[in-house]
């Protein structure tokens, strides 16, 4: 072809052009290029709008997942709180069931007591009685001293069989107080442990098995610096301490129930002494008369009667004096 005609020279294609294989390189003209190139924009924006929504979803399912965790995470924690909230409350409510049977432990011991002095008065009245009738005690009634050593001693085993009653029920209070204790001692260590346990952040401490959590993993790391002074709930030193002072009460009920026992029992016991002696001087004093009876004799009581009796009550007062 003349070169006028056609500006752009032709190569005559060889042979075996459609055996070579494509290289994917093009020349800066042509319409394959062109295609090419508006084919590798399409795919990339096509490419990119994937990318976009990929990381969208992504992103949405994560935010979902955070949330998830989230909530999660609240939950527990007010479960955790209304239960430590429900703990105490029923910590609280048992000290004070256990401070008011205290006091009506005391209320009771101080009613005791109140009848002890009762008795005591009553007591030294009757002795005052005895001592003010003991000129005239050859003339008294045996059977009103049969009496009151009966109802003393009725009484004495009355309040014997009413202190024993009370020693066995401070003794079981004291056991149960004791046992109590033990498991609050036992329970605030075990809180303690718990609680210096390194990696710990709850909010409270679980007794016994602790939970594993499936939601988060946290990786456990030994701090840096060891605390040096032991951290010690203040809330479980109050409740020792607390069972603790009832103990030591208990403990002091319980000596002055004893002591006063002792001094009923040897208040008792001088009674009995007393009442045996006025009756040992009222057999002296009835065995005098008879005697003096029998040598003054019938006809003497008719010449002198008058002055063998007052003879005879004098006779009579000088022995119950001696």
């Amino acid at each position: 072809m003349p070169a006028g005609k056609n500006p752009v020279g032709t190569v005559a294609p060889a042979a075996n052009s459609y055996s070579v294989p494509f290289s994917g390189q093009y020349s800066d003209k042509g319409w394959l290029h062109n295609r090419v190139a508006t084919l590798e924009d399409i795919v990339d924006k096509i490419k990119e709008k994937h990318d976009a929504e990929t990381a969208k979803e992504l992103a949405a399912k994560e935010e979902e997942e955070r949330m998830k965790k989230e909530k999660v995470e609240e939950d527990r924690c007010l479960r955790e709180k209304q239960e430590r909230e429900e703990w105490q409350l029923k910590m609280q409510e048992d000290l004070n069931s256990r401070w008011e049977m205290v006091c009506d432990k005391i209320d009771q011991k101080d009613k005791v007591s109140n009848e002890v002095a009762t008795l005591r008065e009553k007591v030294a009245r009757m002795s005052s009685k005895k001592e003010a009738a003991k000129p005239s005690s050859s003339v008294a009634k045996p059977v009103s001293r049969d009496d009151v050593v009966e109802r003393l001693k009725r009484e004495h085993e009355d309040l014997r069989a009413v202190a024993d009653q009370r020693f066995v029920l401070l003794e079981e209070r004291l056991l149960e107080l004791t046992k109590v204790k033990e498991e609050a001692e036992a329970s605030a260590e075990l809180w303690k442990a718990e609680a210096l346990r390194p990696g710990n952040k709850r909010g409270s401490i679980a007794v016994g098995q602790t939970p594993v959590s499936h939601v988060r993993v946290r990786q456990r790391s030994t701090p840096a610096t060891l605390p040096t002074e032991p951290r010690v709930n203040q809330q479980f030193k109050g409740i020792v301490v607390r069972h603790n002072m009832e103990v030591n009460l208990l403990k002091k009920l319980r000596l002055k129930d004893v002591n006063e026992r002792l001094d009923v029992e040897k208040e008792v016991k001088r009674l009995k002494e007393v009442m045996a002696k006025l009756e040992m001087e009222k057999e002296r004093g009835s065995n005098l008369q008879s005697r003096l009876d029998e040598v003054a004799g019938p006809s003497a009581k008719k010449v002198g009667c008058s002055s063998v009796k007052k003879k005879s009550v004098d006779t009579s007062r000088e022995q119950v004096n001696e």
